[in-house]
């Protein structure tokens, strides 16, 4: 069984894809690809006897114990972090482009408006849960129902208090701005 991070219990990365993100990834050279695989392929080991999932603190340890083990050259030892560090953020790339906690068909509704996409986007960042997302949504979907409708209200009120006349037979202030907004 090939060691991921989804197979170590406790809290930690989920990366399982680790290994497809490598070989995918075309900024690395061959040889660092491969060298970064035998580090992480080490390390979710190291995780897996130590019951615990991939954290930057186990990270640490294993490096520092592979250090005192092996007595690397530094070159060797910073590709380890490297390779270390590259899983880390990759994962947590990758872990928020998932989206935990919204139902696969909500992941592509961002929304019918600027507005309500803007919204989406904000609360997804701030990785509140969909159930959240959704109260959001229906709150600002009849604020901008009441808005629209008190507009509405204030534009009947103004036509009715000049005597339902046309704008451009209102005055010279109100009728250029009035007409130069159509």
């Amino acid at each position: 069984m090939k060691p991921d991070a989804k197979t170590t219990p406790g809290r930690g990365l989920s990366f399982p894809d680790w290994a497809v993100a490598l070989r995918a990834d075309d900024s690395l050279s061959p040889g660092l690809r491969e060298s970064y695989r035998r580090t992480l392929v080490d390390f979710l080991k190291f995780c897996q006897q130590r019951r615990a999932g991939a954290t930057v603190v186990l990270a640490r340890e294993y490096v520092e114990l592979a250090r005192l083990e092996q007595a690397p050259a530094p070159a060797r030892l910073q590709e380890w972090k490297d390779g270390l560090n590259w899983f880390f953020h990759r994962g947590h790339e990758a872990s928020s482009a998932a989206l935990r906690g919204v139902p696969p068909l909500a992941r592509s509704d961002l929304g019918r408006t600027d507005w309500e996409q803007r919204l989406v986007a904000r609360l997804r960042l701030k990785s509140v849960s969909w159930r959240t997302e959704q109260t959001y949504r229906g709150w600002a979907w009849r604020l901008a129902l009441r808005t629209e409708q008190a507009y509405l209200e204030w534009i009947r009120r103004f036509i009715f208090f000049d005597r339902k006349k046309h704008p451009k037979n209102m005055g010279v202030a109100i009728g250029f701005v009035i007409c130069r907004e159509h």
